[in-house]
Order: C-alpha cells, then sequence, then structure tokens
C-alpha cells in the first residue's frame, strides 16, 4: 500500500527535531555598535580626507598635516572596532571580555554626558542624540545581556565556524543596516 505525501513529509514520532539551544545574548547588539563604530570613523576620515571639517572636530583638524594624521588615527580605529565586531561574531572568547569592559565605559560616559545632552535637546540642537540613544539606552541593555550566564558560557565553549554560522548570512543583514544608518547620523552629528 503506498503511503500518501502528507505521511511522508511529517516527522516521525521517534525522530523529533533538535531543539536549538539558546544562544549568547547580545552579540548582534554589539557587533552592530563595533560596525556603527567602524562606519563613523571611515565617515569622518573619509570627510577630513575630502577637507570638510566634521560637526565634532575644530577647523583646525583641516591643516594639512593635522588633517592626513587624522585620517590615518580615524582609519586604525574603525579597522580596531571593524576586528572586535568580526572576533564577536566569531566566537572569540576576549572579545567578549573586551566588548563587556567598552560597554560598561561607554555607559559611564553616557550617564556623565546626559545633563549636557539634556540641555542641548532643550536648546534644539539634537546632534548628541543618536549617541545617546546608544550611550544611555542600547548601552545598559548590551551589559545586561552580555553578562548573562549563558553568554560567557557559550564563548568559552563555540568554535569560530559554529560562532560564524551561527552569526552569518541573514543575521548580517539588520546588522549591517543598523551599523550603517547608526555611524552615519552619529559622524555627521545628527
Amino acid at each position: 500500500m503506498a503511503s500518501s505525501p502528507a505521511s511522508q513529509t511529517s516527522p516521525s514520532p521517534s525522530s523529533p527535531e533538535p531543539k536549538r539551544e539558546p544562544g549568547p545574548g547580545g552579540v548582534g547588539t554589539a557587533v552592530a555598535i563595533d560596525w556603527g563604530l567602524t562606519v563613523q570613523f571611515l565617515t569622518l576620515a573619509l570627510l577630513l580626507a575630502v577637507g570638510i571639517a566634521p560637526p565634532a572636530l575644530s577647523m583646525h583638524m583641516l591643516n594639512p598635516a593635522t588633517r592626513s594624521a587624522g585620517v590615518v588615527g580615524f582609519l586604525l580605529v574603525a579597522a580596531a572596532f571593524f576586528a572586535l565586531g568580526e572576533a564577536l561574531r566569531r566566537g572569540r572568547y576576549l572579545a567578549w571580555a573586551l566588548q563587556l569592559a567598552f560597554a560598561i565605559l561607554l555607559l559611564a560616559v553616557g550617564v556623565f554626558q546626559l545633563i549636557g545632552t539634556i540641555e542641548d535637546i532643550r536648546r534644539g540642537h539634537v546632534p548628541t542624540l543618536a549617541a545617546a540613544v546608544v550611550l544611555i539606552i542600547v548601552n545598559p541593555v548590551l551589559v545586561w545581556l552580555l553578562t548573562r550566564p549563558r553568554t560567557p558560557a557559550w564563548f568559552r565553549s563555540v568554535s569560530a565556524a559554529e560562532a560564524a554560522a551561527r552569526h552569518g548570512g541573514r543575521w548580517l543583514i539588520p546588522i549591517i543596516v543598523a551599523a550603517l544608518c547608526g555611524g552615519v547620523l552619529v559622524a555627521l552629528g545628527i
């Protein structure tokens, strides 16, 4: 007797689908922040290279010697943030520890700048708003996610291939979009 197509496609009761273990918390957010900083510093380097003083910098940066050093410095910082994000995506434990320390530092900076940001917004000067959202809202969530017990445990046990498989493909699309948008907005002081 031939079996129906429906019975051929349904899983048998003896072989349930494997349950996917919860992954680490905060990896996507951390990579988006790191790559957003990469975009921010690349944008600043580009602006400086073409002779436009980025909003956060003074006009003295347009002196040719200072400008060249600034471009090189921005490119080096961008490369460092890209490398940190990529190391996180690949499950490197040291990258997790560095990211956690960096997130705590940025949280402290955000709290320190909070009063100035509120005053800027009251005066109608909103260029600090994008950075403030990341520093004051996103970073506390990131610190919380990175410190959940499953996250450091995952970083201690995962291979680079497993991590890249989990954090690759379509997973990258929203990360890259967030990094591009956030990095450019912060670099332009919007």
